[in-house]
């Protein structure tokens, strides 16, 4: 079945809670805090003392479950209310509410729709449906349908749809929310057991949006007479439901080797909600905070924590207090549990470095590598040269100094501006061991030579990774034939005094002793170029505050048979071969081929190009305008995780996908919603069913359609998303 997301089932937890205890909703409510829906309060100009009688009237009702079907039919009218741009319950050319229903399978009896296409948050989305407010008298809209949807006891099950919407060329937004209330005749006198399996991280004794445990185990045995038997687990945002004849049952959680919960039931025709809290830790101590975060394992290397990916349990996450990123002695370290999290609890107020052990065989994935206190470039220059420096025929030694962003570094290669006049022969690292601020001879940690032919711009020398911690200096030997002068690029833009330069009369300098002095009056044209495998969360604590999500990301490097491409925060070309590649591009407008071979293709950042080449490949474009190219129907079914109807696009490959298909823009008629070609003019055919977007060479079933790619369901795809080249 269908499972409901993170945010659907936090608006599920929020339903259940409303219907179950209404009188202590209100103030849930009401006193929230939360900003939005304080202001649409105050917006609306709700009367409290109004809407307080009102809801002094409400009866608790029984819980409702989880309807695949009323999630089909809730999802499909959310994808209208975005295409066509408005909050409506009936769309043009839409069915009514009742043939829609019915349309999925679902057999009912009773019905109702909720609508909010401009909702900020679950929590705002539902505050927006219970409390009603809008136009009507005393700021509360009359009557107060979603709210009498809402505790109507005859609806035993719910569908909910929220789709993110953030194009800005639509109105409706950020989050479209449909819930379709209902009765299903099939259900009988039987009674659904539902609930909400949660890890509370934020203390509040609510679910929120990825606090669900998804690895809870649930036996239920009938007792007392009732033959009954049967283990399930929690879906992966933590929900659970089962559908129990009447009689008396006992429900047993098991989470990480324990049983956590125990309870007996009775189940009638009614259903019955047990929702499971684990606290997070203890509560800090008054004016102290708390962090809590996750290690997880991020398979598709996405950065992003996605369902069926775990965390990593025995990792070593740490308060990293110098910034060298190491674990020092004195540091307060923790190990994540079986499920990957640690805490950090009773912290002081401030701003606290949390950093990870990373062993080995494994890679960061988040924070990712474009994160600015990871991956510098260090340079004093502008970009440009200024003209030419000489001390005369002699060789020249030169140093430009730098100061380590967030502690230890690693850098991986070196930037030299280049000469039509000569360019260095070596090139240096040196630590500033003695904190003098100027180079020495007896701290150099890194010597390079350099074959460097070019004239202009620059060119990068990529070195053995050497850390650097402090203030260090890259350095460059440019060798004098003791006749013509020794002419060195330079810039004299501000501000100046962190580069040197080391002489010898008698010839060659010694990179391992020398007599180094400031070069006051310009820089030079010398760059150092880091990138770290162990970026740090930067947290801020506040008094009685506990931080949540502050996780980390890491990919094995042995996942696939084949080969690992990692990209740079730049634009990069990223080219498998014969095996099974993943191409990771991070930032930047990437092109991404996996050529033979069962590929893992991540565009992330930017607008990318992924062409999968033969095999089935998994495409993940990432943020972005990204394209997905197909060279050929026959190369095999690749997987889009993420195709955006707003954003990307198909690109098919003319010559190999049949001659009349013409270049540009798919044309209309050749392009249908549908399980199959219809005509014998339509060449391409998605199904929003199951997702499987298929070719057609002649439309009329003479020849066997290819799939060529599974995309998600239920996209709203027109031709415009397919463009031929």
């Amino acid at each position: 079945m269908t499972q409901p997301t993170a945010n659907e089932q936090e608006m599920l937890f929020y339903v259940n809670r409303m219907r179950t205890e209404p009188a202590a909703e209100y103030d849930l409510l009401v006193n929230s805090g939360d900003r939005d829906v304080d202001s649409a309060l105050s917006y609306f100009k709700v009367d409290l003392g109004v809407l307080q009688n009102q809801w002094n009237s409400l009866n608790p009702a029984q819980p409702v479950a989880w309807s695949e079907q009323l999630e089909d039919s809730s999802q499909t009218h959310s994808e209208l209310m975005i295409q066509f741009d408005q909050q409506s319950h009936n769309l043009p050319g839409e069915p009514g509410l009742g043939q829609r229903v019915t349309n999925t399978g679902y057999s009912w009896n009773r019905l109702a729709e909720n609508v909010f296409a401009f909702a900020d948050s679950p929590f705002y989305g539902h505050a927006g449906f219970a409390i009603d407010w809008g136009n009507g008298p005393s700021g509360i809209q009359n009557p107060a349908g979603h709210r009498i949807s809402i505790m109507n006891d005859n609806y035993r099950e719910v569908g909910i749809d929220v789709t993110s919407e953030n194009d800005f060329n639509t109105n409706v937004g950020p989050l479209v929310i449909t819930q379709h209330f209902a009765n299903s005749t099939a259900i009988n006198n039987k009674g659904w057991l539902v609930g909400t399996a949660f890890r509370d991280l934020d203390g509040d004794s609510f679910y929120d949006a990825g606090e669900g445990l998804s690895d809870v185990t649930i036996d239920i045995t009938g007792i007392n007479g009732t033959n009954f038997s049967d283990t399930f687990n929690t879906w992966e945002a933590g929900g659970y439901q089962i559908l129990l004849n009447p009689g008396n049952y006992n429900a047993q959680f098991t989470w990480d080797g324990n049983v956590v919960k125990n309870e007996n039931l009775t189940i009638s025709s009614e259903n019955v909600l047990i929702n499971l809290l684990i606290e997070a830790g203890a509560d800090p101590t008054t004016s102290k905070g708390k962090i809590i975060g996750n290690v997880f394992d991020d398979a598709n290397g996405d950065r992003i924590w996605d369902t069926g990916e775990s965390g990593i349990s025995g990792w070593t996450v740490f308060l990293d207090t110098n910034n060298n990123r190491q674990l020092d002695n004195g540091e307060i370290s923790t190990t994540t549990d079986s499920s990957g999290e640690y805490l950090f609890n009773n912290l002081n107020p401030g701003i606290y470095n949390v950093v990870e052990v990373i062993p080995n065989g494994w890679t960061q994935t988040f924070p990712d590598s474009s994160n600015p206190n990871g991956n510098e470039t260090y340079q004093l220059d502008d970009n440009e040269s200024d003209g030419w420096t000489s001390f005369g025929s002699q060789d020249h030694l030169i140093f430009n100094r730098f100061e380590a962003i967030s502690g230890l570094n690693t850098i991986d290669s070196i930037s030299v501006g280049l000469s039509s006049r000569g360019n260095p022969s070596k090139i240096f690292i040196y630590e500033d061991q003695d904190n003098d601020n100027q180079p020495d001879g007896n701290e150099k940690v890194r010597e390079v030579n350099t074959n460097i032919s070019g004239t202009t711009g620059f060119t990068t020398i990529d070195i053995t990774d050497t850390q650097v911690n402090g203030t260090f200096f890259i350095a460059a030997l440019y060798t004098g034939d003791e006749i013509n002068s020794n002419w060195i690029v330079r810039d004299n833009d501000s501000p100046q005094g962190d580069s040197f330069i080391a002489l010898d009369n008698a010839g060659t300098p010694n990179p391992d002793s020398f007599s180094a002095f400031t070069f006051s009056s310009n820089k030079w044209l010398l760059r150092a170029n880091a990138v770290s495998n162990n970026l740090p969360q930067i947290v801020e604590v506040t008094a009685d505050e506990t931080v949540v999500d502050v996780n980390f990301g890491n990919q094995s490097l042995n996942t696939n048979t084949g080969s690992l491409i990692i990209g740079t925060p730049n634009n990069d070309n990223l080219v498998g071969s014969t095996d099974d590649y993943t191409l990771k591009g991070f930032a930047g407008n990437d092109n991404l081929q996996g050529k033979n071979g069962d590929d893992n293709l991540l565009g992330g950042d930017g607008n990318d190009l992924l062409i999968g080449g033969n095999g089935n490949d998994v495409l993940t474009g990432g943020s972005g305008l990204d394209s997905f190219q197909f060279n050929s129907p026959s190369e095999g079914v690749d997987t889009i995780t993420d195709f955006s109807v707003a954003d990307d696009t198909i690109l098919v490959y003319r010559s190999n996908f049949g001659g009349d298909l013409a270049k540009g823009g798919l044309v209309a008629n050749q392009f249908i919603l549908s399980s199959s070609a219809t005509t014998s003019a339509h060449r391409f055919f998605y199904n929003s069913s199951n997702g499987q977007l298929w070719y057609d060479s002649d439309g009329n079933g003479a020849t066997e359609a290819v799939q060529i790619a599974t995309l998600d369901g239920g996209l709203a795809m027109t031709n415009a998303d397919i463009v031929v080249i």
